[in-house]
């Protein structure tokens, strides 16, 4: 099989996974497989730099890390643990070597069924997982400087924040009293 037409049948399986992936991942997905499939395979990045597989490790696992994290943020009936630093991490890197782990299984398979030569030996496999590592190191650092600030608790504020503007982001659940929260 040619790398076209794997670039091709990645393309219409991405087409055909669209309406069952919520938007924000499906944008993360459609971009990482179209930088895979055709940036990698069919014009033949993975041959031509030796840098290309490790960022595109990075740069996948980075934005899915990145999505997790602001769904935790966001949905989790546990806020409270999850809003701890130390767990945060602990999930962004448990997110990124499971997922990585998962991936290089994959790409194991299709070595073994059809002889892609996807993974060229052991090294490889370890780089990719330590760019997957890198990647969710990353995505927990952007989510913590650009994306939590804004959600953050009254305990957790570092600069006081008015109280105008704690009532407008605190839902029902929470209080905006700050002594309620020292």
């Amino acid at each position: 099989m040619t790398n076209a037409a794997i670039a091709a049948i990645g393309l219409l399986i991405c087409c055909a996974a669209m309406p069952f992936i919520k938007k924000p991942l499906s944008a993360w997905v459609h971009a990482t497989i179209v930088m895979h499939l055709f940036v990698g395979m069919h014009f033949g990045m993975y041959e031509a730099s030796p840098f290309f597989d490790q960022g595109a490790h990075l740069f996948s696992m980075g934005g899915i890390v990145l999505i997790a994290l602001m769904q935790l943020n966001q949905y989790s009936p546990t806020r409270a643990l999850v809003e701890q630093q130390k767990v945060r991490i602990a999930i962004a890197a448990t997110v990124a070597l499971a997922l990585g782990a998962a991936w290089e299984l994959i790409e194991f398979s299709l070595d073994t069924l059809f002889a892609l030569n996807a993974q060229q030996d052991l090294l490889d496999t370890n780089l990719d997982l330590l760019a997957d590592l890198a990647g969710g190191i990353l995505a927990f650092l952007l989510f913590t400087t650009l994306v939590q600030p804004t959600t953050r608790t009254v305990k957790e504020s570092w600069v006081p924040i008015p109280t105008s503007a704690r009532e407008s982001w605190a839902t029902p659940s929470q209080s905006v009293n700050p002594a309620e929260h020292e």
